[in-house]
């Protein structure tokens, strides 16, 4: 076989990896970009008739609301209904990362009251939370939060390295690709002795 016909096979080749990998690239980014996130905490037997979540008999969670700052932690606002006066303990459950005494917040819930607690989220989390302490009832309330980066805009995700190393990978790709179309189609009329 001639110099020529093998750099046209690498040429064949090269072009169809190239559109296997823009094919793989576009399918992963589609997913991912399909994909939705639930912020609302899952339906249990804990919900009554009237909706949230029962945490005593006389007080529910109506809602929940997360509001990021720039440093990456935020806050989470909660929405209490109270039969009657009851004081409510808030404790950050993002802070037990870092040990040390836990942020909280303590206040008397009579109707319904928002109620804003600071939290703090883990490193490479998705989720912030508090413990709501009330009588003797210790209640978790997570609160899954979207993630920081659409491509280099937040905090780096995993789909970000992924789609940075296969745009690396098509471009380095692409780059040899037309360096050998040039000089499979380029006719200089004499042998280049490479050594």
């Amino acid at each position: 076989m001639t110099v020529k016909r093998h750099l046209t096979l690498a040429l064949l080749l090269s072009l169809t990896v190239l559109g296997g990998s823009g094919l793989i690239l576009l399918t992963a980014s589609a997913a991912a970009a399909g994909q939705t996130t639930t912020t609302e905490a899952p339906t249990t037997d804990q919900s009554n008739q009237t909706g949230g979540e029962v945490i005593t008999d006389s007080l529910t969670l109506v809602s929940k609301s997360y509001e990021a700052d720039e440093r990456g932690n935020g806050t989470l606002s909660l929405t209490f209904r109270a039969d009657g006066p009851q004081a409510v303990t808030l404790y950050d459950a993002g802070a037990f990362m870092t040990g040390g005494q836990l942020p909280s917040r303590t206040q008397v819930i009579e109707g319904t009251v928002t109620v804003e607690m600071p939290v703090t989220r883990p490193e490479g989390s998705e989720y912030v939370g508090v413990t709501v302490v009330s009588g003797g009832t210790r209640y978790s309330v997570p609160h899954q939060v979207e993630p920081d980066s659409t491509l280099f805009t937040g905090r780096p995700t995993w789909q970000d390295t992924q789609i940075a190393g296969l745009s690396g990978f098509l471009g380095g790709l692409l780059v040899i690709t037309a360096v050998a179309w040039r000089r499979v189609t380029s006719d200089k009329g004499e042998v280049e002795r490479v050594l």
